[in-house]
């Protein structure tokens, strides 16, 4: 079993938790000290196609076509830019679930 390494970063904004859905959901801009995001993923009550779907950029992102995914009860830190935003969307169209996004620089 490995050892896990959790980065150190200095919390500058904790967003509100957004409640996933089968549409999409975006982040409010991030601020201008932002260089990392660590984004955080609920439990799903089922198993199968739990997870979400998520993309990074400036504007307005979408999950349409190019995304990357997270699984249940998961978390990520993603390199950022300031002024950029974050969508995501559950791909369990009845998912329901809770997703974090925590500021970091």
């Amino acid at each position: 079993m490995g050892n896990r390494v959790t980065p150190a970063f200095a919390q500058v904004v904790y967003q509100t938790v957004i409640t996933l859905t089968a549409s999409d959901q975006l982040s409010a801009a991030f601020a201008a000290q932002t260089r990392w995001i660590r984004l955080g993923v609920g439990g799903f009550t089922t198993a199968l196609n739990g997870g979400v779907k998520y993309a990074v950029g400036d504007g307005s992102p979408t999950v349409a076509t190019v995304y990357a995914a997270l699984p249940a009860s998961g978390y990520e830190y993603i390199a950022v830019n300031p002024g950029q935003k974050v969508c995501v969307r559950a791909l369990n169209a009845d998912a329901n679930v809770l997703c974090s996004i925590t500021e970091l620089a």
